[in-house]
């Protein structure tokens, strides 16, 4: 996140620079261009890869065991969530070299049809950058539902409590919902993740202990899944600007040339998303003991492996056909519902 907001400082002092007598191209200001040109292109991939490691933090938060981590985990066993962010930092760098390439041709280009080779390479970048941080927001928001909303609907199913719980939940699939956001919250509402943890067969905790949070910590850690997908589509946003810059303004079209365009749809989002994740930073929101705790869980979900041996077993993993997680729920006999209290309420 810090390469983040140095890099785009530069970039967009740079674009200040390279405005004065652009079309006279001077030395000078064809360096400016070129600055902030390459910086205000490369930067917001530390801005991405920042919010794709939160996939893999959710899951440690929430998962406090093996066998929830590969339950909650959008593939399971199959792509674990470290091996999920190095792909999807590879493809934004990828998505760069794309873009530099197309770059290459365009600046060699002495033809038209060479010139739109060049182009089509570079749109080519941005628009598979486009689509991966589309993905990444289908699979976050899918986590999120895994646990907040599926566990849920699982449990109440699995135990047939609808009476206790609520009877129209009869009709809330934990597939089907996923595509019906308005019926989440009352699904969340039915039954707290600490009444949940009362039912397996280990006394796992659902989460972190929140206990250990500050009153501003824990209804930060109620939020921060929305606000971070917020921020994330402010940058979803600008790539699509990128996109629509280039592909329907075409090089000195309009949009590239007007800069009420660059700021309302480049440097706002990205300055609020910068913003939103400096107020909500893991540090703030998890705490010291939160992110002990997710630390804790990561070593012993890779049964403390090195960096370099966890993306071996990751690899392993996906491409294993032998299922060597074991879940065992343990469902005690009762139709009432759990006392548990805690001193804050969360999801």
């Amino acid at each position: 996140m810090h390469l983040y907001l140095v890099g785009e400082i530069i970039g967009y002092v740079g674009r200040f620079l390279s405005t004065n007598d652009i079309e006279g191209y001077s030395l000078e200001n064809i360096k400016f261009y070129i600055i902030q040109f390459t910086l205000l292109t490369i930067c917001p991939n530390f801005f991405n890869a920042a919010v794709y490691s939160q996939y893999g933090r959710f899951l440690y938060v929430y998962g406090t065991s093996k066998e929830k981590i590969n339950e909650f985990n959008v593939f399971g066993k199959k792509l674990q969530p470290t091996l999920m962010s190095f792909i999807l930092i590879f493809i934004d760098f990828l998505c760069i070299f794309i873009q530099g390439a197309g770059g290459n041709i365009l600046r060699e280009a002495d033809s038209k049809t060479q010139f739109d080779i060049g182009n089509g390479v570079y749109i080519g970048g941005i628009a598979l950058q486009c689509f991966s941080m589309t993905c990444f927001t289908f699979l976050f928001t899918k986590l999120m539902y895994n646990i907040h909303v599926k566990q849920r609907l699982v449990f109440i199913r699995e135990r047939d409590v609808f009476h206790i719980y609520g009877e129209d939940l009869r009709s809330y699939s934990p597939v089907g919902t996923f595509f019906l956001p308005w019926k989440w919250p009352r699904v969340i509402r039915s039954i707290s993740l600490q009444e949940l943890a009362q039912y397996t067969s280990n006394d796992q905790p659902t989460t972190i202990p929140i206990e250990v949070l500050s009153n501003t910590q824990a209804n930060m850690f109620k939020i921060y899944p929305i606000v971070l997908l917020i921020a994330f589509a402010f940058a979803i946003l600008r790539c699509f600007y990128r996109l629509f810059e280039i592909a329907i303004g075409g090089w000195g079209g309009y949009l590239m040339t007007h800069e009420a365009f660059l700021i309302g749809l480049d440097f706002v989002p990205m300055s609020i998303g910068a913003v939103i994740t400096v107020i909500f930073s893991e540090g703030i929101v998890f705490g010291k003991i939160g992110l002990k705790v997710a630390k804790r869980v990561k070593f012993e979900h890779y049964d403390n492996r090195s960096p370099r041996k966890r993306l071996a077993y990751d690899l392993k993993q996906m491409f294993s056909s032998y299922d060597d997680t074991i879940v065992t729920p343990v469902i005690k006999p009762t139709d009432e519902k759990v006392s548990f209290k805690v001193s804050r309420d969360h999801f």
